[in-house]
């Protein structure tokens, strides 16, 4: 089995850590934690990025996202 690397920004690796120091000694719970911890903080950063290319706020830009999906379903 081959592992994955997973590239981190400083403020993941030191949720991850913190994450990993406060949880029991169950490797999926600490594991699934952490992932959703760099997910959750992924797509803050990729709402950001796309709110300052539309020129607008991180609000402003989930609200137009929010129409936009409402129209296509």
């Amino acid at each position: 089995m081959t592992r994955a690397a997973i590239q981190l920004t400083d403020e993941e690796r030191t949720a991850a850590m913190a994450i990993l120091a406060s949880l029991p000694n169950d490797p999926d719970v600490a594991l699934d934690t952490v992932l959703a911890t760099i997910n959750a903080s992924r797509a803050r950063q990729r709402e950001a990025l796309a709110a300052r290319l539309l020129g607008v706020s991180v609000e402003e830009y989930r609200v137009r996202r929010e129409i936009a999906l409402a129209g296509v379903r």
